[in-house]
């Protein structure tokens, strides 16, 4: 059987027997081979399959040297990712103190009344069935309190620091003034003294206050009227 026959026979055999990378190095044995004469002897036949081989190897390690590296890439990636949660982890735990102050929650229940006294000299006299949130000082740029249900705030004047009250959909800015909330239905905010800002949260939209005059906020509007202060404030 010469060597043309012979390739044709295992070229036959390798498409259906065995992968790309195997034929392509098959091929290469066959070639030397071929070009070795059609009776070679052992010696010369069995150093062109080392030769062969050899390649095969060379191949095999590239290739898994290159999974490696990838492999150690991806485990430094994950390293920096859990390195810079972590780092996150702990700027929210450090900070967010400075930025949120602990808050305290008073609670009244059906016929009791509060009065207290915050950090900066405020007064807030809490109705029956309310929820007052409030910090121990204010530490940061602003006086930010949190009502559910209806108070009377006498507020101190301080011009840098001004003082802010969130209800469910309304937020109240005043810098030092008197008024009343009322959110056991829609938001009311009634002024007895001074001026004061109404933002409704949901639609942005905002009013400011005169002393006599009420805003009411029921849904997305903000409805203001001319009220006699004391009937509400009593």
């Amino acid at each position: 059987m010469n060597s043309k026959r012979i390739k044709r026979y295992f070229g036959a055999w390798l498409k259906a027997k065995t992968g790309k990378k195997s034929q392509i190095a098959l091929r290469q044995l066959f070639d030397n081979l071929a070009r070795l004469g059609r009776y070679p002897d052992e010696a010369t036949i069995r150093q062109s399959k080392l030769t062969v081989w050899k390649h095969l190897e060379e191949r095999r390690i590239r290739r898994l040297r290159k999974t490696a590296w990838i492999q150690g890439i991806s485990k430094y990636a994950a390293v920096f990712i859990l390195l810079g949660f972590t780092a996150w982890i702990y700027w929210e735990m450090a900070f967010s103190s400075v930025d949120q102050p602990e808050m305290t929650v008073k609670q009244t229940l059906e016929g009791m009344r509060s009065t207290i006294t915050l950090s900066d000299g405020s007064q807030i006299r809490l109705n029956e069935n309310s929820e007052f949130e409030f910090p121990e000082a204010f530490l940061n740029g602003q006086r930010l309190v949190r009502l559910e249900g209806e108070a009377f705030f006498d507020i101190t004047p301080n011009p840098d620091k001004p003082f802010i009250v969130q209800t469910g959909n309304a937020e109240i800015v005043v810098l030092g003034t008197s008024f009343n909330i009322n959110t056991h239905q829609a938001t009311e905010v009634t002024v007895a003294s001074g001026k004061v800002k109404v933002a409704n949260r949901v639609s942005r939209e905002q009013a400011f206050l005169q002393p006599g005059q009420q805003a009411v906020l029921d849904g997305k509007a903000i409805r203001i009227a001319e009220v006699n202060p004391e009937y509400f404030l009593g």
